[in-house]
């Protein structure tokens, strides 16, 4: 089939050729086989959320990323308040990324020696540890530097993990997609 003139094709584009909802082509209307050969090459942009144990480990990332960030924000605000110092504030910026320049390599061989699901689970209780000892005791500059340290140390041994576990969760021919969604999700929780 020859497409029509440049001229003829906006006229004609929503007559034959529609917009698929699966791989996100203009394809022509009438092609009954479009849909099986979407389904046979793995085009469909929500193929992860097939998945009961992706959509899991998704949403709790999501919520884990978007709790964390508004704990720094958090933290961040009180110490300048209580400080009024331009220093104490840049100071958390280092001490959020000293964990990740210190335990990055560590991580990564952690995650392949040992069980992934109990790193998430022990991160994820002293991300809840130390975000409850700054709900209940944030007077010390040096105790909430302490829990964000720990909240960043956390998060550098909880990063090659969830990668790690990704490829489980989801069959390969689906790990691009799923690899896509979680760095999309990743990064509205951050925003």
């Amino acid at each position: 089939m020859t497409l029509p003139r440049h001229s003829d094709a906006a006229a004609l584009q929503g007559f034959l050729y529609t917009f698929c909802r699966r791989c996100h082509f203009l394809v022509p209307r009438f092609r009954i086989s479009h849909r099986r050969a979407c389904d046979a090459i793995g085009l469909d942009a929500y193929a992860a959320f097939r998945f009961r144990d992706y959509r899991l480990l998704l949403t709790g990332g999501f919520l884990a990323t978007f709790g964390l960030q508004m704990m720094f924000v958090a933290a961040s605000w009180d110490l300048y308040l209580n400080t009024h110092s331009a220093l104490v504030l840049g100071n958390v910026g280092f001490v959020q990324v000293a964990p990740y320049l210190l335990f990055a390599l560590h991580a990564g061989q952690i995650a392949d020696r040992y069980d992934r699901r109990r790193i998430l689970a022990f991160t994820q209780f002293l991300l809840a540890a130390a975000s409850l000892l700054l709900v209940f005791n944030s007077r010390s500059v040096a105790l909430i530097y302490l829990c964000l340290f720990l909240t960043a140390t956390a998060r550098a041994f909880q990063g090659p993990a969830r990668q790690a576990v990704l490829p489980h969760v989801v069959p390969p021919e689906t790990l691009s997609n799923a690899i896509t969604w979680n760095s999309s999700a990743f990064e509205v929780a951050s925003v």
